[in-house]
């Protein structure tokens, strides 16, 4: 039988030799969130904000929540309905990067909100 490959070492990867290098994540980046207002949900100040792409989609809505209410000063306001791309509700545990590579737009993710179930 022939003899078997050697199995690479650290030696032979500082000889010059090719070296299996690890593909960032997408732990590591942040993606561009654009929140635009439907109906009668109060306008944010910054509609834009960059958050970290593996954070799970129910961040972004406690987020989204907490901004609303420190912006018409009302503590009682309901958890707004989030809808990415005018389509559809992504479920909380959905990772915001996934989103992103999948639904971006100009290279930003858009997601409209609203106190009322607007779209599907």
């Amino acid at each position: 039988p022939p003899p078997a490959a050697p199995v690479p070492t650290v030696a032979a990867a500082s000889e010059g030799k090719p070296q299996l290098t690890a593909v960032p994540t997408a732990a590591a980046k942040k993606v561009k969130l654009h929140f635009r207002p439907v109906g009668s949900a109060p306008i944010l100040k910054m509609l834009k904000f960059e958050v970290l792409s593996h954070l799970p989609f129910s961040q972004v809505t406690m987020f989204l929540r907490k901004k609303l209410r420190e912006a018409t000063g009302d503590k009682s306001l309901p958890t707004p309905f989030v809808f990415c791309n005018q389509a559809f509700c992504p479920s909380p545990d959905q990772n915001i990067g996934d989103l992103f590579l999948s639904f971006a737009v100009a290279k930003e993710l858009q997601l409209h909100y609203s106190f009322q179930e607007a779209w599907g």
